[in-house]
């Protein structure tokens, strides 16, 4: 049994908490006199970069930012409001310190509100018994809440009990691992009431407005944190067809799925956070979660969909199925007004299906193999005949015209009528793949004419000499060798036929 779904399922919410309170610091706001009249929390939104409260960081101090053990300097960026009303809270309550540390964890910044019962999470250095004392706050969103008789807009949450010190704490949604807002006041420091988050819109404004935009440093430095929200923007249409699919099965069955694997997944784990843990596992576990899919539900096609997809982001033998960076070039070559003809160098049809929904994260993409080339000539386009009429049952077929795909002259009379409609209908939806044994670059010219707007790519491991000139033409560098690339499709077609067993079962 492969170890890759456990912690993948396991330990979201906890990594969504451990990237919060590795971007957390401590705030002190020293006297001239060396007193500490001040203390509260902070986090980093961009390297060196510290958001607080305003009114924890009084004017006229010298600040002082506590991380990992290391006291640091802090130079006052923004404060507003600027002047007095430390004891009120004035809104927005917002400030930001320069810290020359650059080697510090981020918080990724979201862009949605926490609408009411969204379970949160703070962290922060509350004063308990008048010292201060690191604490983990679960609180739970009430929704937004706007200041009487003002536009002032903050979120009203329940739950813990937030003291004095913990204002300025950075606080995320649990589920998606996304700041939502940083803590500001309490509702009652000896009740369990919860208490009123700064939005983190509000904060990125206020920070804009004052000269200091973070969006961008923010949104770099937090590339690379694991939180589901991160994964929903960069696997986009991939991550919601396998949730989709999930979702279909119900939660009752995948959870199955998931037991078969020596996994107990958490209540309330959802499909979207399943889908994702699919994504991170080997090929072998994979099968076995699969094979008890298509047990569970009678049937192979949702999991060899799942299959399909999460093979395009899973590792074998230690190393990708796809080259992300390949995927990346097809998926922008796919956006372009006139994209080039794309050299997939594969040796086998399952990589280029790979390529192909790896480069999918936007929109779903159909692969259409179109390799039946021969003498006859079709005399409308002057294209061979079998390929035109191959190519054009497929477009017919994607776009739901029902024709028999062995009675060319009912396509071509099917085509004829509605041809025109099905291309600007199907847009760049389809692949059309094409052998790279096509020498001919006026065949593929004319063929990109004939079929605009799909995508033509050519899959083999070699090209000819003529083609390899023409600059219509993208070669993308390989994913695997040959001899990975062949074993791997071994292995894909076995868990294929295992799931075809199971759904019989």
């Amino acid at each position: 049994m492969g170890e890759g779904l456990k912690p993948a399922v396991r330990s979201l919410a906890t990594r969504h908490r451990d990237n919060l309170i590795e971007a957390t610091v401590r705030v002190l706001a020293v006297d001239p006199d060396g007193r500490t009249p001040s203390i509260g929390t902070g986090f980093f939104v961009a390297p060196g970069k510290v958001v607080t409260c305003a009114h924890v960081v009084p004017a006229g101090r010298r600040y002082v930012v506590q991380y990992r053990g290391e006291e640091y300097d802090a130079t006052l960026l923004v404060r507003e409001p600027d002047t007095g009303a430390e004891a009120n809270f004035a809104y927005p309550d917002v400030a930001l310190l320069s810290v020359d540390v650059a080697d510090c964890a981020v918080i990724p910044v979201g862009s949605t509100f926490p609408e009411a019962g969204r379970e949160l999470y703070a962290y922060g250095c509350p004063l308990i018994v008048r010292l201060p004392v690191w604490d983990h706050l679960d609180l739970v969103s009430e929704g937004q809440r706007v200041r009487d008789g003002t536009t002032d807009v903050f979120v009203k949450t329940k739950g813990s009990q937030v003291q004095p010190g913990a204002s300025g704490a950075g606080t995320i949604d649990l589920r998606t691992g996304e700041l939502v807002g940083m803590l500001a006041q309490t509702r009652d420091a000896k009740l369990d009431l919860g208490g009123a988050l700064i939005p983190a819109g509000t904060i990125l404004d206020v920070l804009a407005a004052a000269g200091h935009d973070v969006r961008a440093a923010n949104q770099e430095a937090a590339a690379d944190v694991v939180t589901l929200a991160g994964a929903r923007r960069r696997l986009k249409w991939v991550l919601q067809l396998l949730a989709v699919d999930l979702d279909d099965a119900g939660p009752v069955v995948w959870r199955s799925m998931l037991m078969a694997l020596d996994n107990s997944p958490p209540e309330g784990l959802a499909a979207d956070e399943a889908a994702l843990a699919l994504l991170n596992i080997d090929l072998e576990d994979l099968g076995n979660a699969l094979e008890e899919l298509a047990r569970a539900t009678r049937s192979p096609a949702k999991p060899i969909r799942l299959l399909s997809g999460a093979a395009s982001f899973a590792w074998y033998a230690k190393r990708p199925l796809v080259e992300p960076d390949t995927a990346i070039q097809l998926a922008r070559e796919r956006a372009c007004e006139e994209p080039r003809v794309v050299h997939l160098p594969a040796a086998c049809d399952l990589t280029v299906k790979l390529h192909a929904g790896r480069a999918a994260v936007d929109q779903h993409w159909e692969v259409i193999p179109v390799s039946i080339v021969d003498a006859e000539t079709d005399a409308e386009t002057g294209l061979p005949r079998r390929l035109v009429t191959a190519a054009r049952w497929s477009l017919l077929d994607r776009d739901g015209v029902l024709v028999d795909e062995d009675d060319p002259d009912s396509i071509d009379a099917a085509w004829a009528q509605s041809g025109a409609q099905v291309r600007a209908r199907i847009g760049r939806r389809l692949l059309l793949v094409l052998p790279a044994t096509i020498a001919d670059t006026g065949l593929v010219e004319a063929l990109r004419r004939e079929f605009a707007p799909c995508m033509f790519a050519l899959a083999g491991r070699s090209l000819s000499a003529a083609l390899r000139r023409n600059s219509a033409l993208l070669e993308l560098s390989p994913s695997l060798d040959d001899v990975t690339e062949l074993a791997a499709d071994v292995r894909y077609r076995q868990i294929t036929r295992k799931i075809e067993r199971a759904s019989n079962r």
